[in-house]
């Protein structure tokens, strides 16, 4: 949240616009929200992203400012979202706490007068002391009463505030693990899947295998298509993976046109039929522009596959995965890999 005057708001949001028509990137939020963190000053991580691009000489494109937005920006409005639902988590608690704190003393009270009142019951009184006592319990269980109810009303409401503010948490923990564009499984949600995956397979010894895909030639399909084209493509990529991806196990976009489907209870066999369905289905797609109907072509992908070994450190089991693309690439690309079995295995440290 930014506590800045009109006229420095006006300003950042002048160089921001400006810096978008410079680099040629849509007027749009994603990419202004970035430049005006990046101006304001108040987001380092976004500036040293940025600058680091432009010391290198490297052009500010579209996937890249999605990059620099999901990596950072994104999980600061998580962490926004999480701390407000926090803030108020304390205050409905702290409010019920209040409310029933002063019922109970109002029962204590009507407890007491209850007792005081079987006492008096036991001496000899007046008609008309009995008509004062009995009206007075009545007045008392009618006070304890409205208490009651008063209490559940406000047991209801806060059950009805914590109910919405976990449905909150459980949105934004689900948007900090999905990656915007794709709506797979993000980088995040990858880490968490294959390290809790790993110590399943070690612990039950059975089999887990990753698969590491990337698109072919798409840096050139991008200059030549659009960045905004390039986006829809990786969509039809996403979907084709997610459809061959059985449903215990996970797919997720690994980087920008890098994809990984992690499979827990899969050996390497089943691992590479599973990635050359998708490699055969998207292959098969013919890509058409929506505007002009236009065929550009024929879109492939390469698949690189790993089988996990029982104690292997996590970068190191990626690094075959990924060693595996590198040799389908190599080998022509669209085609899937294999990577060794029991070469140079790296374990985990303890």
């Amino acid at each position: 949240m930014y506590h800045h005057t009109n006229d420095k708001a006006k300003r950042l949001a002048e160089r921001s616009i400006k810096s978008l028509n410079d680099f040629e990137l849509p007027i749009a939020p994603l990419y202004f929200s970035l430049f005006y963190a990046y101006y304001s000053g108040e987001h380092p991580d976004v500036s040293k992203a940025i600058d680091a691009y432009l010391e290198a000489g490297r052009p500010i494109t579209e996937e890249r400012c999605k990059n620099i937005y999901n990596k950072i920006l994104e999980q600061t409005s998580a962490t926004s979202t999480i701390v407000d639902a926090s803030d108020q988590l304390s205050d409905i608690t702290n409010n019920l706490l209040d409310f029933v704190n002063e019922a109970s003393e109002g029962n204590q009270n009507f407890t007491s007068h209850l007792d005081d009142f079987a006492k008096k019951l036991d001496t000899d009184n007046s008609q008309e002391d009995m008509a004062t006592m009995v009206q007075t319990m009545m007045e008392q269980s009618r006070e304890t009463m409205v208490r009651q109810w008063d209490l559940e009303k406000q047991l209801a409401t806060a059950s009805e505030q914590i109910t919405t503010l976990k449905t909150e948490l459980e949105d934004v923990n689900a948007d900090a693990r999905t990656d915007p564009l794709t709506q797979l499984a993000n980088r995040r949600a990858f880490n968490e899947f294959i390290q809790t995956a790993s110590e399943e397979a070690s612990k039950n010894d059975t089999s887990m295998t990753l698969v590491i895909g990337d698109v072919d030639n798409f840096k050139a399909f991008n200059d030549k298509w659009g960045h905004s084209f390039g986006d829809q493509v990786l969509k039809l990529v996403a979907h084709s993976i997610t459809e061959h991806t059985p449903t215990d196990c996970l797919a997720s976009r690994y980087g920008g046109e890098e994809f990984a489907i992690v499979l827990p209870g899969h050996d390497l066999a089943t691992a590479r039929e599973i990635a050359d369905k998708a490699r055969e289905f998207i292959s098969s797609k013919v890509i058409r522009r929506k505007d002009s109907s236009k065929n550009v072509g024929q879109i492939t992908i390469s698949f690189g596959v790993a089988i996990y070994e029982a104690g292997e450190c996590i970068p190191h089991f990626i690094e075959r995965a990924d060693m595996a693309l590198y040799s389908a690439k190599e080998q022509g690309r669209d085609r899937v890999v294999c990577a060794p079995i029991g070469k140079n295995i790296i374990t985990a440290v303890a």
